[in-house]
């Protein structure tokens, strides 16, 4: 397995890696993100390592924003991406993926992880349950999804990685 981490650009995170505009911010530049990402990055990856470029094998995670911007990657990207890890995803940043999301339908044979923390604050557990809900309601497979809250984790670095394993073998596993 190759896993390639992408920094974010420090001031321009929230912009950065959100595909929607938030009213209170810039406009969300999320689109030029994963352009740059499937169309640079992911090719290079291709043509310089032994990888198996095809969407069942090929994920993209991520934490926070980056949970924010891999939920818009498995919709805009879905012949890129066959698997799906949603960490603490921040959807309180972009309202508009709740309507975004019960308006699109999942390929049936995507594999989606969601994790977050009980102690993440107020909203992190009941925003990502309505996300999960939405997708349910489209009869996605429950075979194909995957939900871990672990009671006690916060929003933070030390959580995440330690899911990480977790949600990489339910991912990747046959």
């Amino acid at each position: 397995m190759i896993v390639v981490g992408i920094d974010n650009g420090a001031d321009k995170r929230m912009t950065e890696l959100t595909g929607w505009d938030n009213p209170k911010h810039e406009p969300g530049e999320g689109r030029q993100y994963m352009q740059f990402i499937v169309d640079t990055v992911k090719p290079y990856i291709d043509t310089h390592y032994r990888t198996r470029p095809g969407r069942n094998d090929t994920a993209i995670m991520g934490s926070s924003l980056g949970g924010l911007i891999s939920h818009y990657a498995m919709y805009e990207y879905p012949g890129v991406f066959g698997k799906v890890g949603l960490f603490s995803p921040a959807y309180w940043y972009a309202p508009a993926v709740s309507d975004y999301t019960s308006k699109r339908k999942l390929r049936a044979d995507t594999r989606v992880y969601f994790y977050a923390g009980g102690s993440e604050g107020a909203e992190m557990v009941p925003d990502m349950q309505r996300i999960v809900a939405a997708i349910r309601q489209q009869h996605f497979p429950e075979s194909n999804l995957a939900v871990h809250v672990e009671p006690h984790a916060q929003h933070n670095e030390t959580a995440w990685r330690t899911e990480f394993p977790r949600a990489v073998e339910w991912l990747f596993g046959r």
